[in-house]
C-alpha cells in the first residue's frame, strides 16, 4: 500500500497551537505534486485561513515533527533567513496575545478570515539573544511537561476513585438515573 502524504490543512491545527490528527481531519493526497510541497521535520508552519469568524486557529503555529506532510495554500511555511532566531522560540512567540492578536486584527474577510505572508512578516517580535531564546523555550517546555504529567495524574486518580466507589457501593451503586 502506498504511503501517501497527509495534506496539512487548518483543520489539523489545535486552538492553542500544534497539530492533531483524527480519522475525520486527516486527508491523504494521492495526486502528483512538486517535491517542494513536501514539508520536512522541523519546518515551522502557521495557519493563514480560518473558516471560523471567531478566528480560533488563525495565526496558530506548529513545528512539523514527522515526515510525509504536504503543504497547502492555506498554511504558511516560515523560512528563517537568519541564524539569530530559533524556530521553537518563534513558535511560542506566535502564541503571544500581542503577536497572534495583531495577526487576527489585520485579517481580511467576513466569514472566512485570511492573513498573508506580508501581514505576518509585518508583526514585530522582540528577539533576545539565542541563549535567552533557548532558556525561554526550555522553561516553557518544562512547564508543559509538568502540566501533561499532572493531567495524567488526575486521570489515574479519577480511575482509582471510580474503582474504589465501585468496590464500596457495588457496581449498581454507580449507575445514575440516566443509565
Amino acid at each position: 500500500m502506498p504511503n501517501f502524504p497527509i495534506l496539512l490543512t487548518p483543520g489539523n491545527f489545535a486552538q492553542g497551537g500544534g497539530l492533531y490528527f483524527t480519522e475525520k481531519n486527516t486527508k491523504k493526497y494521492s495526486g502528483d505534486f512538486p517535491d517542494c510541497y513536501l514539508l520536512q521535520r522541523g519546518d515551522l508552519v502557521i495557519v493563514m485561513t480560518d473558516l471560523s469568524p471567531m478566528m480560533k486557529i488563525l495565526g496558530m503555529p506548529a513545528i512539523i515533527d514527522s515526515d510525509n506532510f504536504l503543504h497547502n495554500q492555506r498554511i504558511g511555511k516560515v523560512v528563517l533567513k537568519s541564524d539569530k532566531v530559533l524556530k521553537s522560540f518563534l513558535r511560542y512567540a506566535f502564541l503571544l496575545d500581542n503577536v497572534n492578536g495583531r495577526i487576527k486584527r489585520e485579517a481580511t474577510g467576513s466569514t472566512v478570515r485570511h492573513t498573508s505572508p506580508t501581514r505576518i512578516l509585518s508583526v514585530e517580535i522582540p528577539l533576545p539573544p539565542i541563549a535567552i531564546q533557548q532558556f525561554i523555550v526550555a522553561e516553557i517546555e518544562a512547564e508543559q511537561a509538568l502540566v501533561a504529567a499532572n493531567r495524567e495524574l488526575i486521570t489515574r486518580f479519577e480511575k482509582k476513585i471510580q474503582v474504589t466507589l465501585a468496590r464500596v457501593w457495588g457496581e449498581e451503586g454507580l449507575k445514575t438515573s440516566n443509565d
